[in-house]
Parts: structure tokens; sequence; C-alpha cells
């Protein structure tokens, strides 16, 4: 599998607001087959939404009620949902980018939730591209939520083609993304900025048949969670996680560890990359369970009692033979000391077609190269605040282990296929936390900004 790479050159000091974004037809991974309404055989309708209601003519709930849509948003503010919101149909494009400042705002109260999941009358769901929205679990600085804020669900049916980008989301009492069912595929979930919640993302195949697969998690962040990031469960081929930012999880709360991959009886063994992430464990967290693999998602724990794995602590990618785990490519993480379970089971990452590969830095840049650019395109001043603060506290991991030129606790590991290259000199250790690369920042711009075709 290759990865695309960039160069890094020039060092210049630049603010942390974020750049422009990308446009709504700009994408990587496996979702990236669809462009949403755009790729719509038969053409499709500019839908404006006019109004923050909850229903009703020019809402956002009378604008997913059909198919073959790019919704644009004339209205800035928050809508507050009062019942469940279905996306059920298909060649959707929930353009938030295109709201007036400051942007958009969905705030879900009791067990409401947006879920993305086929009917019995339309068949299944695909081809949805949902980006630069605020999901909020909080009303009033008070917790409400108690459902799912976003999730994909392809029951006993099918969901495929999906992008969730630039979605900033918080304070969920279940889950943020989860990605469940039967026949569920080709999804990308990127640059998303996820926050304050306890158990965050499952990714979970409950078929046999079928798998949940060819899934891209890559270039999001996950700030002070505590578990779930994600949680794998079941039949789950092709999940491949590259370049997210782990921030302060803590699994103190009953967790059982940020990132898990978890057997289930009379199932398919899961096939899952992971690499070139940053996990930076609270300081109340546990930090050996960053990375946990088992055959009992209740009983998970790290070390080789529940995975078959090695009895001595291994070098990251370390190849495992035997153990009771299914496909796993685990390299160029950058992972606290304490983690154990960081071992592969191949030799060469799980295959993922050069059509599905994304751009890839190494771990060591990603306080530069995927902090800055996460969430939706109107940050507000916490969560700038926020990001400002996680730049600085991962330049601080990176030179505690021995500088950003390279890791001194042996846990990042070499850099996994692709990387980033990094010049002699071009290296972040010893500068102030706003030194970004200019010429490599540039470059992503411009891999990012093509233009989007008109939409009327």
């Amino acid at each position: 599998m290759r990865r695309r790479t960039l160069s890094v050159c020039a060092i210049v000091v630049l603010t942390l607001t974020p750049f422009a974004r990308s446009q709504p037809t700009d994408f990587e991974g496996f979702g990236a087959a669809t462009l949403g309404a755009l790729s719509s055989p038969d053409g499709f309708d500019t839908v404006h939404v006019t109004s923050l209601a909850d229903d009703g003519p020019g809402t956002l709930r009378e604008a997913v009620a059909g198919p073959k849509r790019w919704i644009v948003f004339d209205v800035a503010g928050t809508i507050t949902l009062e019942s469940h919101l279905a996306i059920n149909q298909s060649y959707l494009t929930i353009d938030g980018g295109s709201a007036p400042s400051p942007g958009v705002t969905i705030e879900l109260l009791d067990d409401f939730g947006i879920t993305i999941e086929p009917t019995a009358v339309s068949g299944p769901a695909h081809d949805i591209v949902v980006t630069n929205l605020r999901l909020d679990g909080l009303a009033g600085g008070v917790q409400t939520n108690a459902g799912d804020l976003l999730g994909i669900d392809a029951g006993n049916d099918e969901v495929y083609n999906i992008v969730l980008d630039h979605i900033t989301a918080r304070d969920s009492t279940d889950g943020i993304f989860d990605i469940t069912g039967g026949n569920v595929h080709d999804i990308t979930i990127s640059y998303c900025l996820i926050m304050d919640t306890v158990s965050v993302t499952l990714v979970r195949g409950f078929g046999i048949m079928f798998a949940a697969r060819n899934i891209s998690l890559h270039h999001n962040v996950w700030a002070n969670c505590a578990e779930r990031m994600p949680r794998v469960r079941g039949n789950v081929q092709t999940l491949d996680m590259v370049n997210n930012v782990f921030y302060r999880w803590d699994v103190g709360e009953g967790g059982t560890g940020a990132t898990q991959i978890v057997n289930e009886p009379d199932r398919p063994l899961a096939s899952v990359n992971i690499t070139n992430n940053h996990y930076f464990p609270s300081s109340i967290g546990k930090p050996g369970w960053a990375i946990v693999y088992g055959s009992s998602s209740t009983a998970l724990t790290p070390g080789p009692s529940d995975d078959g794995g090695p009895s001595n602590p291994v070098a990251q990618g370390t190849v495992i033979a035997n153990s009771l785990m299914g496909s796993l490519f685990v390299l160029g993480n950058i992972l606290p000391a304490e983690n154990v379970d960081h071992w592969s089971t191949l030799n060469m990452p799980v295959d993922v077609p050069i059509e599905s590969e994304v751009t890839t830095y190494d771990a060591q840049l990603l306080h530069e190269m995927v902090v800055p650019f996460v969430g939706t395109q109107f940050p507000t001043a916490s969560e700038n605040a926020l990001l400002i603060q996680m730049a600085a506290v991962l330049v601080g991991d990176l030179e505690a282990r021995g500088g950003a030129g390279g890791a001194g606790d042996g846990q990042t590991g070499t850099e996994a296929s692709g990387g980033t290259s990094v010049p002699a000199g071009c290296g972040t250790a010893g500068l102030p936390m706003l030194m970004f690369n200019l010429c490599a920042i540039a470059l992503v711009r411009a891999s990012r900004l093509r233009s989007a075709q008109p939409i009327g």
C-alpha cells in the first residue's frame, strides 16, 4: 500500500487560525468514491435552508427529505432538534460550509440524534456527504443528549459511499460517528474534531456474510474523551486509521482502552491498519491502554491474557504469528511508553486500493499538519484555545521523547510506509508551537482546494 507524501521545508511563523477549508468535493479515503449530490447520474437540485426551526418550510429536516439535493445554508445559528433526524435519501450533500458566520450548530437534546440509515421504502442509503457542521450535546452548558449525535447504521440493509468531513462534535452520552450494521461500506471520516465524550465511536459489523468494511478514519482529533476511539468489534474488514490525534484520553471512567480491537464469537476477525497516529494520555488516564487487543469486550486488558500476544513487550510493529487476533498492521504511531498492544500480525499493511489511499505524514508532524485543520470552518474561541493548547502539548511530548526529529522512548517505531520525509534542519524541536512549515501547508492547501463544480 503506497501513501501520497509531502516534503517539509522552510519554517515560518503563522497563527493557528484555520486555513480555507476543503471544498465539499475534495476528499480522500474509501468514501471519496462519492461526491454526494454531484454523483447523481441524472442531476440534482440545490435546496436552501432558510430557517433554523426543527421542522417546516425551509428547514434542514425538510431539505433532507428528498434525494439528489445539494443543501446549502442561507442562515447561521443553532438548530435544536425536537425529534430524531433520519438521513435516508441518496445523492445528498449537506454543505455546512455554505453558511455565513458563525456557521450552523445542531443541538441534540434528550435521546435525539442524527442517523444515516436505509428504509424499507427507499432502500439503501448511499452517496451522502456531510461537512462543516457543529453537533452539540450541550444546552445552556448542561449535557442533555442521551443518544448518538451522528451515526451510520445499515441495519439489515446497506449504507455506502459516505463522507463525514470537517465536523465538530461534542458532549454525547452515547456515541459520535458509530458505524454499524450488516452491510456498511466505503466510509470516510476526516478532519473532524470530536470532544468531551466518554464512549465515542463504535465500528461493528454484525453480519457473517457482510462486513463493516472499507472505512477510512484519517486526520481527525479526538480530544478529552475516555474510550472507543474507535472500538472495533465483530466483522470489520479494511479499517484504515491514519494520522489521527488522540489527545488527553482517559479510560479511568470504567473504559477499556482508547483504541480497542475486540474479537466476537462466530464472527470473522477484523483487519485493521493503525499507522502514524499520535496518542497523548491525560494525567489521570491509563497510558498503557492506548491501543488494546482482546477477545472479550467485558474483560479487555492490555497484554497476552486475552489476545494470544507476546508474553513480554515487543517493539511496535513486531509481527506476532499464531495470536488470537485478525489481520493487524500497527506502525509509526507515537504511543505512551507503557503501551503493550502495538504488535502486528502482518508485515505489510492491509491492502488499500490506490484510489482510496490518503495523504500521510510522519506522526511527529500532526501538531502542524492536522491540528490546525480539524473541525468546522467557524471554530469557537474555546475550540481555538483547545487546538492551540493541543499543538503546544504535542510539541512538548515530542521534545520529551528526544525532539521532533525522533522519539527517544522506542514507542514511535519505524515510519509507516510512505510517511512524510523530513529533511535535515526542518524539525520543530525547540521552536515556538505556532511555527509551521509554509511550503508543506501550501501544498496541502493546493491539494485540498480544488474548485467545486457550480451548484446553482
